[in-house]
């Protein structure tokens, strides 16, 4: 998108300084005012970016032939295909999680995954976790049989239900592979983060993850 010159906006913002500095890594590819409007003559990116590079580097060069693991989690799996498929060229496991199961189960993704599992990466899948109709539902109902009322597995997920988390096996299934890994790359939580009950699992994550030894790349 371009931005004219008479944007009021674009002008209160180039006042604000001589030079300009991205360092939203996160938010790099999107068509914002404050990342593509802002026209300066000194500009850099930041060492937030510099760091994010790095790592990329790492895991799309891996001169050291180590075996790397990509943990994929987040929503939008549609966004993220793009990603997804050039992990699969590189990486040894690639484990999908979160809310990209949702719509992996919902769009019947099989076979966008059967054209990524040709490549070199094995292809893992969440296998189970917990959800609900709405985030709604949880607060209104944990109680003892909380477990009973939420615990789905990939395959008895009802069609008007939704994982928020991730579950037990699908846990032990990511601590095995990150025991056989030597790189840890986290992109994305497995669960909703925000709410007290489904924040368990990305938890329990970055506690593997810091036992581990392994390096990690997030």
């Amino acid at each position: 998108m371009a931005y004219p010159e008479d944007n009021e906006a674009r002008r209160v913002i180039q006042e604000l300084g001589d030079f300009y500095v991205n360092d939203a890594f996160g938010c790099m590819h999107r068509d914002h005012l404050s990342i593509c409007g802002v026209r300066c003559n000194k500009r850099a990116f930041g060492y937030l970016v510099n760091n994010e590079l790095e790592a990329l580097k790492i895991l799309m060069e891996n001169k050291e032939n180590k075996k790397i693991l990509a943990i994929c989690g987040g929503a939008k799996v549609h966004d993220k295909l793009p990603l997804l498929e050039a992990l699969s060229k590189k990486m040894d496991h690639i484990y999908i999680a979160g809310g990209n199961i949702n719509g992996i189960i919902k769009d019947k993704m099989d076979e966008y995954i059967d054209k990524i599992s040709q490549n070199k990466a094995q292809i893992h899948l969440m296998c189970d976790g917990y959800g609900a109709t709405s985030l709604g539902y949880c607060a209104t109902n944990v109680g003892n049989d909380a477990n009973q009322q939420l615990y789905y597995t990939r395959e008895t997920l009802p069609a008007d239900t939704f994982f928020y988390d991730v579950g037990v096996v699908s846990l032990l299934d990511l601590a095995k592979l990150i025991t056989e890994c030597d790189v840890i790359f986290w992109n994305g939580t497995l669960g909703v983060v925000e709410h007290d009950f489904y924040c368990e699992g990305s938890n329990a994550l970055v506690k593997l993850l810091m036992e581990s030894g392994k390096q990690i790349i997030i």
